[in-house]
């Protein structure tokens, strides 16, 4: 007796429930209402970012411009200019290749209680000399980085070494136009690339500092730097180890 095969009551095939799961939802008028001014508002207020992201472009344009422009005198004619003006010399009161002026400083200072354009741009002339005279400083410790370290190239300090005083604020929740110190970093290809950086920061108050770092570490790098650190690491405290054993054993044998 032959048996008569067909499919079971209530099941479904492949095309039905894809048919039902694809059946479109019912859209009624207030729900069409809502998505639209939801849809309206994300709008808005992506125009309005991308309005602030252009005013902060275009000041920050500007301030590469500034800073860019064409100067009258070099540093060095800055420098030698105010200070004949002032009547003073590297020993009093002057400026010199190595060190700097307390008139730098006091221009930070001042700069962190008006940090704004209009009181930047009135003492722009200030701001002249207090860079040339950290420029200068930058150049006399980066030839003396170079004696210690080999790796560390002399680059043009100005392209390569040191960072503006502007702050890029188009993705910034702060919108102070200026830094409030002085930086400058040295490595293989200066402040730019992937090798560990020499940083020199100087703010008044007690806050300028010299470190180094390592920015931007690949998973690569990682290991290679913890296996280096593990290594070394060992050797430089054991040798510390060594010279204060050294130098406790010169003062206990001191007359």
């Amino acid at each position: 007796m032959a048996v008569k095969r067909g499919t079971k009551k209530g099941s479904m095939t492949a095309s039905r429930r894809l048919s039902a799961k694809t059946k479109p939802r019912s859209i009624n008028k207030k729900t069409t209402v809502q998505r639209t001014r939801r849809v309206s508002k994300r709008i808005s207020r992506i125009e309005e970012e991308e309005n602030n992201k252009e005013t902060d472009e275009e000041n920050y344009e500007e301030n590469d411009e500034e800073e860019n422009s064409h100067d009258e005198l070099d540093d060095d004619e800055v420098l030698s200019t105010y200070s004949g003006e002032s009547g003073g010399d590297d020993k009093a009161g002057g400026y010199a290749d190595n060190t700097l002026h307390p008139d730098t400083l006091r221009f930070l200072k001042d700069l962190a209680k008006h940090n704004d354009r209009d009181w930047f741009h009135g003492h722009k002339d200030i701001y002249k000399i207090a860079l040339a005279d950290f420029k200068s400083f930058s150049s006399t410790l980066q030839e003396e980085l170079t004696q210690v370290d080999w790796t560390v190239p002399i680059l043009p300090l100005e392209r390569h070494n040191l960072f503006r005083i502007y702050r890029d604020i188009r993705f910034s929740s702060s919108k102070v136009p200026f830094k409030e110190y002085f930086s400058v970093a040295f490595s293989r290809t200066g402040k730019q690339g992937l090798y560990a950086k020499y940083y020199l920061s100087i703010q008044p108050g007690d806050q300028s500092f010299i470190g180094n770092n390592h920015l931007h570490t690949t998973t690569i790098e990682i290991p290679l730097l913890s296996t280096w650190i593990d290594l070394y690491g060992r050797l430089f405290a054991s040798r510390r180890r060594a010279v204060a054993s050294r130098s406790d054993a010169c003062i206990s044998h001191a007359p």
